[in-house]
C-alpha cells in the first residue's frame, strides 16, 4: 500500500505514464440519441397515456414502447388499472425524466474524468489537480466524488510534494465516505505518512489502529498492527512493540505476515540482548517457514546469536546456508572467513603437545650425627 505509479481507478490510466493521448470527445450519435430524442418522447408517451384514460374514463391495459433511450429501443409494459391515470402518466413522465437526468449526468463525469486523466497522463498535474478539484466540488455521484478526491490526494503526494494537502483529501474521503473501499487505502496513506514523511510515530499509531478498527477483516488490518509494533520500536519501547507483534500472531493466525512477524520480535530481542528469546524466535522462521522471503534474514540473526554465545561452528554452517542467497554476499564471505580462521586457530592451539610438568627433585634428608 505505498507510493509509486498507480492507475485511474475510472478510466484504467496509469499516474506516471507520459504517453499522449487525444482529448476525448463525445460522439454526434450520443448527442442525438441521448439529448433531445429521449425526452421528447417519454412526454409524448406519457401524455398519450394520459389523454386515453381522461376520454374513456375507465380501466385500460396498454403496452407501450419507448422511443430510443440513449441509442437503444426498450419495451416497456405499463398496465393501468385506474381511472387517475393523468396523476400515474405525471409520474411516469418524472420518473423517467430523471433516470435519462442521471445517464446525462453520469456520461457527464465519465467526461470530466477521461480529461483529468489526460492531464494527468501528459503530466500537466497542475491541471490535472484542477480537472479534480472541479469533479469532486460539484459532482453528486459520490463514487466519482471519492475518486476525484483520491486523484487529489495521491497528485499532491506523489507529484507536488505537498503532503500536508494529500493527508487533508485523504482524510475527507475517510470522514464522508468511511466504509468506501478507497476509505481503505486512504487510512492507510495517512498513516504511513505520519510514520515515514513526517516521522510522526505516535500519531501513525493512532491512525493505524483507526485502519484497523474499520476494516478488522481486511489484509491491511494485519500489516498495520505490524506498522505499530515497528512504531513502538522506534519509539524506544521494545516491550511494547513486542506485545503489539504478539497481539498480530494472535489475531491473524493465518496472515501471510506471520515470519515478518516473528523476525521482528527476533531482531527486536537481539537488539535488547535477549539471546535465548532471539535463538527461539528466529529458529522457528527456520523450521515453520522454510520457503518465506524472511528466511535468509533468519539464519543471518541466528548466526549472530550462535557467535555471541561462542557457538563458531554452528554460526559457520548458518552463515553456509545462505552464502548463495544473502543480498550481501560479501559481508557473508567475510564473516565465514573470519570464523574459519578462529576455528582453525583454536583446533591448532588444542593439538599442540602439552609439556609435561617438571618433576621436583626429592631432597635427600641431612642427618646430624652427635
Amino acid at each position: 500500500m505505498s507510493g509509486g505509479k498507480t492507475s485511474n481507478p475510472s478510466t484504467g490510466v496509469s499516474a506516471g505514464s507520459v504517453i499522449a493521448r487525444q482529448p476525448y470527445r463525445r460522439s454526434n450519435l450520443s448527442r442525438t440519441n441521448g439529448g433531445c430524442f429521449a425526452p421528447l418522447a417519454m412526454t409524448l408517451l406519457c401524455f398519450l397515456v394520459s389523454l386515453r384514460d381522461i376520454k374513456n374514463h375507465k380501466n385500460v391495459a396498454q403496452t407501450f414502447r419507448s422511443a430510443a433511450w440513449g441509442g437503444r429501443a426498450k419495451a416497456l409494459r405499463y398496465d393501468i388499472f385506474s381511472r387517475k391515470t393523468l396523476t400515474s402518466g405525471i409520474k411516469y413522465y418524472f420518473l423517467l425524466l430523471s433516470l435519462w437526468l442521471i445517464s446525462s449526468c453520469s456520461h457527464k463525469s465519465v467526461d470530466e474524468m477521461k480529461i483529468a486523466a489526460d492531464f494527468l497522463a501528459k503530466g500537466d498535474y497542475q491541471q490535472a489537480l484542477q480537472q479534480y478539484q472541479i469533479i469532486a466540488g460539484k459532482n453528486n455521484n459520490p463514487e466519482t466524488k471519492v475518486q476525484a478526491l483520491f486523484w487529489m490526494a495521491d497528485i499532491n503526494l506523489l507529484y507536488l510534494n505537498n503532503p500536508k494537502e494529500a493527508v487533508r483529501n485523504f482524510e475527507t474521503i475517510t470522514l464522508d465516505y468511511p466504509n468506501h473501499p478507497l476509505a481503505l487505502k486512504s487510512y492507510w496513506k495517512v498513516a504511513t505518512i505520519f510514520q515515514d514523511t513526517f516521522n510522526e510515530k505516535q500519531e501513525a499509531i493512532l491512525k493505524y489502529q483507526e485502519l484497523i478498527d474499520h476494516f478488522p477483516q481486511a489484509p491491511e488490518a494485519a500489516e498495520a498492527q505490524l506498522a505499530i509494533s515497528n512504531c513502538y520500536a522506534h519509539l524506544g519501547d521494545p516491550q511494547q512493540a513486542l506485545v503489539e507483534a504478539r497481539y498480530l500472531i494472535d489475531n491473524y493466525p493465518k496472515s501471510p505476515l506471520l515470519a515478518k512477524a516473528y523476525l521482528f520480535m527476533g531482531e527486536t530481542c537481539f537488539m535488547n540482548k535477549d539471546y535465548t528469546k532471539a535463538r527461539e524466535y528466529y529458529q522457528k522462521i527456520i523450521r515453520e517457514f522454510p520457503q518465506h522471503e524472511s528466511l535468509t534474514e533468519a539464519w543471518m540473526g541466528l548466526a549472530l546469536v550462535q557467535e555471541n554465545f561462542g557457538e563458531n561452528k554452528d554460526a559457520l554452517e548458518s552463515y553456509n546456508q545462505i552464502k548463495d542467497t544473502y543480498p550481501n554476499k560479501e559481508l557473508v564471505a567475510r564473516r565465514i572467513k573470519r570464523l574459519q580462521d578462529t576455528i582453525e586457530a583454536e583446533s591448532k592451539k588444542t593439538a599442540l603437545p602439552t609439556p609435561p610438568a617438571k618433576r621436583k627433585s626429592a631432597k635427600k634428608k641431612t642427618v646430624r650425627k652427635i
